[in-house]
């Protein structure tokens, strides 16, 4: 027989059990509120990152035209140097050339050395605007350093 000292015990553990089940439900329902807070923080946070590589590609673009139109401006520039430097008569002054400059026929090693010199430092600009552009970017141009330097070292060894 069940005697009044087991049905103490066991009504105090029935008592138990049911205040652990209401507090695991009540930890239940917090848990499901921070998990729905969190998934609409995920939300937002996936739709900023969406417009985050939006604005990058378009970033990316206006960096790459910028710089397209640049070389185009250089190409133009260096053209009208080269074409500044073409004879029009012998020894005589040309309106594209700067003052007190004339075009030397009997010297093309000089003009080779001034288009060496205009080529290094186009070339020298291109590689500080390719840096630009990768550190914008956020591109590593760590292991294309050393190259660059090297060649760059090369190329001011060859026009002196």
């Amino acid at each position: 027989m069940l005697s009044i000292d087991q049905v103490k015990l066991l009504e105090s553990k029935v008592a138990g059990a049911i205040e652990l089940i209401k507090n695991l439900s009540d930890e239940k329902d917090l848990l499901k509120k921070d998990l729905e807070a969190k998934d609409k923080r995920i939300a937002e946070l996936e739709t900023l990152l969406l417009n985050f590589k939006e604005d990058q590609s378009q970033i990316e673009e206006k960096v790459i035209n910028a710089l397209n139109q640049l070389s185009a401006f250089e190409d133009s520039v260096y053209e009208k140097k080269s074409d500044a430097q073409t004879p029009v008569n012998n020894n005589e002054h040309s309106s594209d050339l700067p003052n007190n400059a004339s075009v030397n026929d009997n010297n093309p090693q000089e003009s080779n050395g001034l288009k060496e010199k205009m080529e290094a430092s186009n070339n020298n600009a291109q590689n500080h605007l390719q840096k630009d552009l990768n550190d914008v970017l956020g591109y590593s141009s760590e292991e294309n350093t050393t190259d660059e330097a090297d060649e760059e070292s090369d190329k001011q060894l060859d026009i002196f």
